[in-house]
């Protein structure tokens, strides 16, 4: 089931999002807001009232909530249960219906699972709508080149959801690499090493499918994929492991990965969902000939560590980084700024993420660029 909101917007459009990721049967996830919360022109902060759409979780069997509050230039996501229906919602059985009626909306957030991202996108698309979609923007290289294709007939902007390009500690490991500060980097660690156990997947039966979602590397890992590439560049081959220790879903729950870039740089990733009793590290180091970084936290966002000086290196503060996210898609929308989070952008990531999956199949390097009919179990 999707739903929409009958709800006033300031000034600018509407909009929408296809049904959201945590729950199996499910309907639409939030309205989004339509202006930027400060006025460009009289720099004053626009007052919103929060507003919301609610799903079904059958799985549950009752309604959650999933809300977004504007309010002194901050967009806070809010998670409530037990939440009575609201008559400002109009519910619809499928996404097509939905967007043949509401002929005024010009966004369309999809956050449905990975697998149906590509019809979804399509669906849009074809209904001229703007799209936010979340990560990775399809499990497939052939769907996201036919993306790209038909969206050179409508022109509409799509805004892949990698949130932590925002990040405060990665924008300054950007900086630091771009002014070579830690001198000829040679060597590149990302471990991950999160919890997520039976009770997580058997909730969601899309969660850990090839057809729908992939393993720890597809969903849990991407973020950390699209980093290293936004960081470190061109890949030039990959090689990887992946095995399926616990069962609880039909992909890998734990994955090591050697990958040489073009420059010659070498990395080592390591992606795990088994760790008990909790999540233990997400973190990402970087080794130079004059020194080194190294970030920790769930979200990279706790510490920084150097042998560099830095005196006014802020702590990390605990902002929303889809908060972030969405004051640029709405600098693009609403002021033409570029889009930052582009379908193209995506590709090196869904690339890689392919890449991986073909080498533990094959269990052999995998060369980068891929050939055209290159495929995977993913989204099969």
């Amino acid at each position: 089931m999707y739903a929409t909101a009958k709800l006033k917007l300031a000034r600018h459009g509407k909009c929408w999002a296809l049904h959201p990721r945590t729950a199996s049967t499910t309907a639409l996830a939030w309205q989004c807001p339509g202006t930027l919360p400060t006025d460009k022109k009289s720099n004053e902060q626009i007052k919103v009232k929060p507003y919301s759409v609610y799903y079904e979780s059958k799985d549950k069997n009752k309604y959650n909530i999933s809300a977004i509050t504007v309010n002194g230039g901050d967009i806070i996501p809010i998670i409530s249960e037990n939440i009575d229906k609201s008559k400002s919602i109009n519910y619809y059985k499928a996404a097509n219906i939905m967007l043949k009626k509401e002929k005024k909306l010009d966004t369309v957030t999809i956050l449905t699972p990975s697998g149906r991202h590509y019809k979804d996108i399509v669906a849009s698309l074809k209904y001229k709508k703007n799209i936010i979609v979340e990560k990775p923007i399809c499990l497939k290289i052939s769907d996201l080149d036919k993306i790209l294709n038909l969206n050179k007939k409508y022109k509409k902007e799509i805004f892949v959801v990698f949130q932590q390009r925002l990040n405060k500690y990665i924008l300054k490991l950007k900086k630091i690499i771009k002014k070579k500060e830690l001198g000829n980097i040679f060597l590149v660690s990302s471990k991950l090493y999160w919890s997520r156990n039976k009770n997580y997947y058997s909730k969601s039966k899309w969660r850990g499918s090839w057809r729908f979602d992939g393993g720890v590397v597809s969903n849990q890992g991407i973020h950390n994929l699209d980093l290293i590439i936004w960081l470190f560049g061109e890949i030039k081959s990959v090689y990887a492991k992946g095995k399926n220790f616990y069962k609880f879903q039909e992909c890998e729950d734990t994955a090591v990965i050697t990958i040489t870039f073009k420059t010659g740089v070498l990395c080592s990733m390591e992606f795990t969902t088994n760790c008990v009793p909790g999540n233990l590290e997400n973190s990402l180091t970087v080794l130079g000939s004059k020194g080194y970084v190294k970030i920790t936290g769930k979200n990279l966002d706790d510490k920084f560590l150097t042998n560099l000086n830095f005196k006014n290196l802020e702590k990390n503060e605990n902002t929303s980084l889809h908060a972030k996210f969405y004051h640029k898609v709405l600098d693009t929308l609403l002021y033409k700024k570029r889009n930052e989070f582009s379908a193209e952008s995506a590709k090196s990531s869904l690339e890689l993420l392919t890449a991986i999956y073909k080498s533990i199949e094959l269990n052999k390097e995998i060369k980068i660029p891929l050939g055209k009919n290159t495929i995977t179990k993913l989204g099969r």
